[in-house]
């Protein structure tokens, strides 16, 4: 057996070097590095020679500086609780994305990010090809196992999480695994499967396994004994990864979605379409997708082969329990990411679940039907294969005729009311949906040719049968291959003369920094290059600083937090006046913002308030002349337990954050600041990401005030004595003093 999964794990390399040839033979990395210097500022304006597809966003937004902010802090020995880089301070463990403890981390110790980022990706088929080929082969020959292994590790929904993050690609290939530990009882695998999905860092994902698993264990008939201790030990060994994830989603706005919000990602049963044909609402490489959602979000397609032989399987579900669960599942799943009566209700009232995109359910649907599919190899015959593959072409010219009686409807209604429902044009969407179709047709006709050829003898079953696997992963490879995107590691990150002014600039004193208008960075691009930003995007942050800057950006209107998941800065600046708004000048002195990035034409700010710090091409970046420092003495404070009622103080145009703090509750040691004229200074000895050490002198009591976001694990000790961390003005920290002289350390733990 061990010879036989070598030579498995040695088929999935080659399958996978195919896939990332681009890699390994022309050294460019699967990241959108070509994207970012296209798309995103301060790089867009150059104009760097670089062909990109309109993928991996969230690659240079949030994954790739959260990982080099994780492995930088590991490799200085600390463990990367805090960043303080984004949403002017943020958890950085708690979002479990950041795949802290997820065993192939490691290997950033000992290489470079980016081969290790490749390598990631390279080796996911490899995992879900071998983990679903030892779980087939429980069950079935070595030909069908090998055929659901491929379906899987080359399926649909797999091949769009190979890249664009990762980590929700090592969070789903981890099932198989821990169903092969459940059939062969050897639990001992499961519970590393489903600990590894858990630390992956895919919550989501995670779930999904997690359930399956339990629901499989049980129809297995396991003993309740034994499923509470698999239960138990996988969430003992991940407690460090999702307790703090727990803590942080609850004081996070991410919360439940309501039923309005869960619409959005419930697909239109049309969506079944893509069944049989991937791009029939259009590709986002080709800019061309009108789906609902996103196109990665809503995968089903598995391959048309591997649909076929899986509707073969279905039918036998009455003789044999495995197809019979596997069965079960895709016609469970299915109903709950399309958008039928009830679904969106049903679960917005399901907590956590309700925070789910619920279209992401489709990884269910895809992995049953690839088990499925083997399944239906092992019960081929050429009569029902024959039967299935005319089926799928029925279906296929079915919906041909439909998108030939939308195109003479549509052109019927444009003629009598010259009203149409597609505003581009209805030429440009059937050409996407015919072109998407053809390719499917391809295929059928391919599989059936060789079908032909089989029943007149032409070719021997086993060789018909291998013409089956090879039209299937040629198929899918094809489709994979217009998905994926490889990019010039140069481009990744690169020097730009505004990010260095703003680096050798804002380090001595850690002050931060501000984009706007046209000259609008990306959010974490901060965090790669050590800046200090008032913006991120994130799965998680505080709820507070959030309904903070949604106060700020509508200008008083609203405490609502502005995203589930991110923050702006974005002033509606048209004049010199605009920047004399209070919710302008407030917002960059309290945050401590002392540099304001903007581009050419741009209103001029009142010179009494900013200078000119550095020009370079059409970039200009003003210094705001009167930010907080980082640190600051307060001597008075006043308690102002009304949200509403303390964001209006903050941003009333005579607020002073120097001379008060605005605390929520009274402090519990209160300090007697009633004294007039009292003093203070404040230095910052070190300032790493989980630990601030200040020292303090003053000739009376008051407050130490920090512009860096409050969060409940942050500690204070004054002079080597415990003391408390307040939030202070909505969303920062404060930590009062007695009078003298005092040495503060601020440290963020959990225990």
């Amino acid at each position: 057996m061990k010879k036989e999964i070598f030579i498995v794990a040695v088929f999935f390399t080659f399958i996978s070097s195919i896939l990332f040839r681009h890699w390994i033979f022309d050294g460019l990395a699967p990241i959108a590095a070509d994207l970012q210097v296209n798309f995103y500022q301060p790089w867009k304006s150059d104009n760097i020679p670089s062909k990109y597809k309109p993928l991996g966003f969230d690659d240079i937004r949030i994954f790739y500086p959260q990982r080099i902010f994780s492995i930088e802090q590991l490799l200085a020995g600390k463990l990367p609780l805090w960043n303080p880089y984004e949403f002017s301070g943020n958890v950085h463990l708690a979002n479990s994305q950041t795949a802290t403890f997820y065993p192939l981390t490691l290997l950033y110790f000992f290489l470079s990010p980016i081969f290790v980022w490749s390598f990631s990706s390279f080796i996911l088929p490899i995992m879900a090809g071998v983990f679903t080929y030892l779980f087939l082969r429980i069950h079935l020959g070595k030909l069908p196992a090998l055929f659901g292994a491929v379906a899987f590790a080359l399926s649909g929904v797999m091949i769009v999480r190979l890249e664009d993050g990762i980590i929700p690609g090592h969070a789903a290939v981890w099932l198989p695994l821990a169903l092969y530990g459940v059939d062969k009882k050897k639990f001992l695998w499961t519970i590393i499967a489903l600990s590894f999905s858990i630390l992956a860092g895919w919550f989501q994902f995670s779930f999904y396994v997690l359930a399956s698993t339990i629901l499989y264990l049980l129809f297995r008939r396991q003993s309740i004994k034994v499923i509470i201790t698999v239960l138990f030990l996988v969430l003992t060994i991940t407690a460090v990864h999702w307790l703090p994830a727990m803590q942080a989603l609850k004081f996070s706005p991410r919360g439940d979605a309501s039923s309005v919000d869960l619409q959005t990602h419930l697909m239109p049963i049309s969506h079944l379409i893509t069944l049989l044909s991937p791009n029939f609402f259009g590709h986002p490489t080709d800019n061309t997708y009108f789906g609902k959602s996103e196109y990665k979000e809503a995968m089903i397609y598995v391959g048309l082969l591997p649909l076929a032989l899986a509707l073969l399987a279905i039918k036998k579900f009455r003789s044999n329990k495995t197809i019979l669960f596997f069965s079960t599942v895709v016609f469970l799943t299915i109903p709950f990411g399309l958008n039928f009566p009830g679904i969106a209700f049903f679960l917005s009232k399901i907590p956590i679940v309700s925070s789910f995109l619920p279209n992401r359910i489709f990884f269910l649907s895809s992995f049953s039907l690839c088990i499925l599919s083997a399944f239906g190899w092992e019960y081929f015959s050429n009569k029902s294969f024959r039967k299935i593959l005319i089926f799928l072409a029925a279906i296929l010219l079915l919906i041909l005729l439909a998108i030939l009686s939308i195109y003479i409807n549509d052109k019927l209604l444009l003629s009598t009311t010259h009203y149409s429902f597609f505003q581009r044009g209805i030429e440009r969407y059937l050409l996407i949906m015919l072109l998407a179709i053809r390719e499917s047709f391809i295929l059928i006709i391919a599989a059936g040719l060789a079908l032909i050829l089989h029943i007149r003898s032409k070719i021997t079953s086993k060789f018909f049968l291998v013409t089956i696997l090879t039209i299937s992963i040629v198929g899918q490879l094809l489709f994979a291959d217009h998905y994926l995107y490889f990019s010039n590691k140069n481009n990744l990150f690169p020097s730009h003369p505004v990010i260095d002014f703003l680096q050798k600039n804002t380090t001595a004193d850690f002050s931060r920094f501000a984009t706007i208008g046209d000259a609008k960075f990306t959010s974490n691009t901060a965090s790669y290059y050590h800046l200090y930003d008032t913006e991120g995007v994130d799965a998680l942050y505080p709820t507070w600083y959030g309904e903070f800057m949604g106060f700020v950006q509508s200008k008083g209107q609203s405490i609502v937090a502005q995203d589930r998941i991110s923050t702006w800065f974005a002033p509606a600046i048209t004049s010199t006046s605009n920047w004399q708004s209070p919710y302008v000048v407030n917002f960059l002195r309290i945050a401590g913002v002392r540099y304001v990035v903007t581009k050419n034409p741009f209103p001029l700010p009142p010179k009494s308030l900013f200078q000119t710090a550095f020009r370079y091409k059409d970039w200009t970046i003003f210094e705001y002349l009167n930010p907080l420092p980082k640190a600051t003495f307060v001597s008075s404070y006043e308690v102002v337990p009304d949200k509403k009622t303390m964001l209006e103080k903050i941003f009333d145009p005579n607020f002073d954050p120097a001379k008060m703090v605005l605390l929520f509750t009274p402090p519990s040691n209160k300090p007697d600041t009633k004294a007039i004229g009292t003093i203070g200074t404040v230095q910052v000895l070190s300032y790493q990401p989980q630990e601030v050490k200040l020292k303090s002198s003053s000739s009376g009591p008051g407050f130490i005030f920090l512009n860096d976001n409050y969060f409940p694990n942050w500690h204070a000790q004054i002079d080597g004595k415990e003391s408390s961390v307040l939030q202070a003005d909505y969303t920062f920290r404060a930590v009062p003093v007695s009078t003298g002289e005092h040495n503060i350390v601020l440290k963020y733990h959990y225990f």
